[in-house]
């Protein structure tokens, strides 16, 4: 799980480096000093997703201490710290745009929910491993992932039509489910899990 995870960020952080080239380049002319790209990393370093956050900050810093991602620009980080509170987003956004931030990363979608205005505004693009189907219209919110609703439901087919073959089982399939009610993210997955399940009723 941990290297899967790694690769998915890797990959993930090549994607919003070319997106961050660009835009370091917007507006630099021909000068050839060494530009520097900050990244602004909204994530969670002491609330209940800590644990996660610490596997994709590893995934980040191999990447950048091992590759040079964009000639001729440096790569610089500022992290602030949400905690999983979302009251804390815009403080934290405001504080990154005051770091310099080029580009906000971020592994939930929740976080883009609350920045997006902000983002046109600022035109300061965004980068989460999914979206939510709320901010899928604005220019600035990029997701690697499809959305968290299509993502359940996406799991819900694999562990229908794939994973319970495999285990030689004939009757119908049971799933259970523990989710953050508290968090919009929980009730978006539930409502899906809800949405398979009357949709395959059978």
């Amino acid at each position: 799980m941990t290297r899967l995870l790694k690769s998915t960020v890797l990959l993930g952080l090549a994607t919003i480096l070319l997106i961050a080239s660009v835009v370091s380049a917007c507006g630099e002319g021909s000068s050839k000093a060494k530009k520097t790209v900050v990244l602004g990393w909204m994530g969670d370093q002491t609330g209940a997703a800590a644990a996660t956050f610490k596997q994709v900050q590893w995934g980040i810093d191999d990447y950048i201490s091992q590759m040079d991602p964009i000639p001729g620009v440096n790569i610089g980080f500022k992290t602030y710290d949400f905690r999983e509170e979302y009251a804390r987003v815009p403080m934290g956004y405001e504080w990154l745009k005051g770091q310099g931030m080029s580009l906000l990363l971020q592994y939930n979608p929740n976080v883009q929910v609350v920045t997006a205005d902000d983002q046109i505004q600022d035109k300061i693009p965004s980068f989460s491993f999914n979206v939510d189907v709320k901010t899928t219209e604005n220019e600035w919110v990029f997701g690697y992932s499809v959305t968290l609703h299509d993502e359940a439901t996406l799991v819900m087919d694999y562990l229908v039509n794939d994973w319970w073959e495999t285990k030689g089982m004939t009757r119908p399939i049971k799933i259970g489910a523990m989710l953050l009610s508290d968090l919009e993210s929980g009730s978006i997955y539930w409502q899906a899990y809800q949405d398979y399940a009357a949709a395959h009723a059978e």
